[in-house]
């Protein structure tokens, strides 16, 4: 059985994750659509090759961790492409049952560019996806940042292509410095030290293949009280039942990046091609 995303819960305290939080701001209608029936896992292929990359990513980071050296080609193409099919598998996937096996495919490729580009540029790796909690203003708040290292905080991603303005307005960034910042003070007193630098590695595909392109920022006091500030409206607006839908033209609104593209009450039949 896979170790838990997240720590459990405390008692009478309003909870949201990290990813919650994301997908609410992203899309508040397909937050409300997918809390209507927890018990079903929703995905695209998209999505499927994000969670592929994953387990090849945690496999080679545990590798460093246990053994001192990085997990093979092979080794993390394996982790990755049995991830895909497992949450294949247990998920309900839109799309047609030919994308997903080309998305197999797909996996195994983006994590062949994971194990040559990104991870020969992530050594001493300190954790990996290790849950993380903090109360902060009267809400938990909880996330397992992909990695960590010496040099600071580290995420995934296989979706859009990344640009610099983005990985520095990145909220799951500065939640993870928070989460960072508050355990290690709790465990070891160091005051109000920051993770010294965080950073995106965004695995994308293009007409030429996979390619990764690391992008380094860093969080500060201010960046922080922003993140608490926008946190604390999410979670009143949820406990409020608000869910308003994407905005208009946004990249993820769509048929390839949203699961609920076809049950949408947002979005007219002509788009959905009914």
């Amino acid at each position: 059985m896979p170790a838990p995303k997240y720590p459990p819960p405390l008692e009478g305290i309003p909870r949201i994750t990290n990813s919650t939080l994301n997908l609410y701001l992203k899309c508040g209608l397909r937050w409300w659509m997918e809390k209507q029936q927890p018990d079903v896992r929703w995905a695209t292929v998209r999505m499927l090759i994000g969670t592929g990359l994953g387990a090849g990513a945690l496999a080679d980071n545990r590798s460093k961790m246990d053994r001192g050296t990085a997990a093979t080609i092979g080794d993390i193409t394996d982790a990755a492409v049995a991830a895909y099919e497992i949450e294949a598998g247990a998920s309900e996937v839109p799309e047609p049952k030919t994308d997903i096996a080309t998305g197999k495919d797909s996996t195994a490729e983006a994590a062949r560019v994971f194990a040559l580009q990104v991870s020969p540029q992530t050594p001493g790796v300190i954790e990996a996806e290790r849950p993380l909690l903090a109360v902060l203003r009267g809400i938990q708040l909880a996330g397992t940042p992909d990695v960590v290292t010496d040099s600071g905080i580290g995420d995934y991603k296989t979706g859009q292509p990344w640009t610099q303005a983005r990985a520095d307005a990145s909220r799951q960034l500065t939640a993870y410095s928070i989460l960072r910042r508050v355990n290690s003070n709790r465990h070891n007193g160091s005051g109000t030290a920051q993770p010294r630098r965080v950073w995106i590695d965004s695995i994308s595909h293009s007409a030429k293949g996979w390619t990764a392109q690391r992008w380094w920022s860093t969080r500060n006091n201010d960046d922080m009280e922003a993140f608490l500030q926008v946190m604390t409206r999410a979670v009143a607006g949820m406990q409020a039942g608000v869910a308003l839908p994407a905005a208009e033209n946004s990249w993820h609104c769509s048929a390839k990046w949203c699961p609920q593209w076809k049950r949408c009450p947002a979005v007219n039949a002509g788009r959905k091609g009914i």
